[in-house]
């Protein structure tokens, strides 16, 4: 049985370090260069996923972010940059997610 379960992390080096721990992760990921299997089997680390969760796993999630000091990949805009940022997620030039500073409303 894990002692903790922590939420997801992109750095591989992350989940090598927990110990007897379970990592959920909500999201793809991806190719993971370098990763090395055998600390999870060894020190009986388990990684596992879903598409979603529900409330309660959500708000575990942002206690444990909140509490370790996890930050989102996230570029602030103003609305008047919307249509140039859907541009760029379009091209595939986007690797985290656009944030619409409400403040600039006032400003459309």
């Amino acid at each position: 049985m894990p002692e903790k379960t922590y939420h997801s992390c992109s750095q591989a080096s992350f989940w090598q370090g927990c110990t007897k721990s379970t990592v959920f992760t909500k999201a793809a990921l991806g190719n993971m260069a370098g990763f090395n299997s055998l600390p999870l089997i060894m020190g009986r680390r388990c990684i596992t996923g879903s598409p979603s969760g529900g409330i309660a796993e959500t708000q575990e999630m942002l206690d444990f972010c909140g509490k370790t000091g996890i930050l989102p990949e996230c570029e602030m805009i103003a609305i008047a940059e919307i249509n140039e940022a859907f541009e760029r997620m379009e091209r595939g030039e986007v690797h985290y997610r656009f944030v619409i500073d409400m403040a600039t409303l006032s400003d459309a």
